[in-house]
């Protein structure tokens, strides 16, 4: 695929739904100016206070973005702004979500990702492997668009920004993808990485119905929209159905055993995830990427006014993923809807995101009690 320039900020296409945005010039922005937040209907003027300063100790190496399912370019070109402005030397990897992508096998996965995975590797992010290597096509992708590499050593500076479930969606397939070829072992022991993973209106289940809506809304075609609610509902159905059907296998073949006196064992196997199960479980991982730990911050940041994914489903996960040991924090915004905080809430959205980089690159343990709220004048 020819590399293509798409609008301002200008973003460069590295394959289907993948694109990049390479950074500017490190520039110092003052931090008594004031900015443009590019999230809303226009701009919005907020003038920088001491939590939302760009002055930050060390700023990220790469922002990767996950828009939500069906976002539209216009849209995800808001945030790829935004962040240009707070950080301005990161380079910055989006990666659409489309509703093929649920059903694609892996090895078109595999296919999807590929632009992901090598530029991450050109850029200094992936440690060179053996197994690793550009086809044609993405090396002439690479190279038209100059890409060069930014991290001298595999111990990344990365924020993560994952939106709905669609975004976690496509998260949780390149964590997939990258443990088989880039393990752990690979990076540079360090008891402290600099990355943060902002996980904006999820995860959670919504159920049939919001799924329904979730899917019809990314979805141009009437014909193909018509034939969401049956998919969506017969996938539910099945999904439900494996999973009864295996706790009844489970139940019989503990009775057979005990009919024919065989030892039964001690714990019995779990039952089969749903999908939405699987994605909170990745979710949940120390190392969802190879570079991260469970000292790494996961910001959730949700509304009880989303309409799609509830705020008891995010906060059970916030929850679960701190008993696990996990740097957690939770950011309620009290109006907002579905994927629309930064939109209502601009100043402290992008406050909030700005403060927990800044003390995570000050290597301080990101906890609620660290943050003083930021006074806007």
């Amino acid at each position: 695929m020819t590399t293509s320039e798409v609008s301002e900020p200008a973003l460069i296409q590295l394959g289907d739904g993948v694109y990049i945005c390479k950074s500017l010039s490190a520039a110092r922005i003052p931090g008594s100016m004031s900015i443009r937040v590019v999230v809303g209907k226009g701009e919005q003027e907020v003038a920088q206070g001491p939590g939302i300063s760009t002055e930050v100790v060390s700023p990220p190496n790469i922002i990767i973005l996950f828009p939500w399912l069906g976002a539209k370019l216009p849209h995800i070109l808001k945030y790829v702004q935004s962040y240009r402005i707070f950080y301005p030397s990161a380079t910055q990897i989006i990666v659409r979500s489309e509703p093929a992508s649920f059903w694609n096998g892996d090895k078109a996965k595999r296919s999807y990702f590929a632009p992901v995975v090598e530029a991450l590797e050109v850029l200094g992010c992936l440690p060179d492997t053996q197994s690793s290597s550009l086809s044609p096509t993405l090396l002439s992708a690479v190279r038209a668009a100059h890409i060069e590499r930014i991290i001298d050593t595999p111990s990344p500076k990365v924020l993560v920004h994952a939106f709905s479930n669609g975004g976690s969606w496509q998260l949780t397939t390149l964590s997939a993808i990258l443990a088989e070829s880039y393990p752990p072992s690979l990076f540079r022991p360090t008891s402290f990485q600099a990355s943060i993973v902002v996980l904006d209106s999820c995860p959670g289940n919504g159920g049939v119905s919001r799924t329904v809506a979730a899917f019809s809304s990314a979805i141009r075609s009437p014909l193909l929209r018509a034939l969401v609610g049956p998919a969506v509902r017969g996938a539910f159905l099945l999904m439900a159905a494996r999973t009864r059907l295996t706790a009844l296998f489970h139940i019989l073949r503990t009775l057979l055993r005990r009919l024919l006196q065989l030892q039964t064992p001690s714990v019995p196997p779990a039952p089969p995830q749903t999908t939405i199960d699987a994605l909170k479980t990745t979710l949940s991982s120390p190392r969802l990427l190879p570079w991260l730990t469970a000292a790494t911050p996961r910001l959730y940041m949700y509304s009880p006014f989303d309409e799609m994914i509830p705020a008891e489903e995010v906060e059970a996960h916030a929850a679960d993923a701190e008993r696990q040991g996990l740097c957690v924090r939770m950011e309620l915004f009290p109006e907002s809807s579905h994927v629309a905080h930064a939109r209502m809430y601009p100043e402290r959205y992008w406050a909030v995101i700005t403060e927990t980089w800044a003390a995570t690159s000050a290597e301080l343990k990101v906890k609620t009690d660290d943050f003083v709220p930021v006074a806007y004048t």
